[in-house]
């Protein structure tokens, strides 16, 4: 019998662990969010995202999609240039997630699909 997977995530303001069985896609726990973890991710978001601007649009599987956002550089940081992120956004039935990364997701196809084509 295979062990049950721990994934330690953050962000600036949150920090959780995330148990996952060894069954594929099937969380043992539902991580519930409430209005305190909320409002930290709207805070830290606010900060990266705030006159952002949305380069490309991506689909990674069939049940997400991610943007390119190109966000300037934080006043009082120091920073000369902006970053790009990528805000990855999933509807999947059982692992539902929006986060910001840095690494691009891969792409499900060559040509994007109608509602991607939509978004753009």
């Amino acid at each position: 019998m295979k062990k049950a997977s721990y994934y330690y995530c953050t962000t600036q303001t949150v920090n959780f662990v995330v148990k996952i069985s060894p069954k594929k896609y099937r969380l043992d726990k539902h991580m519930h969010v409430d209005a305190i973890t909320l409002a930290a991710v709207a805070s830290e978001w606010r900060t990266l995202l705030t006159g952002a601007r949305i380069d490309n649009i991506i689909q990674p599987t069939e049940h997400a999609i991610a943007l390119q956002c190109y966000a300037p550089a934080i006043q009082g940081e120091g920073g000369q240039g902006g970053q790009n992120y990528w805000l990855y956004i999933s509807a999947h039935p059982q692992l539902a997630r929006a986060h910001l990364t840095a690494l691009k997701p891969p792409r499900i196809a060559s040509e994007p699909p109608p509602f991607v084509m939509l978004l753009r």
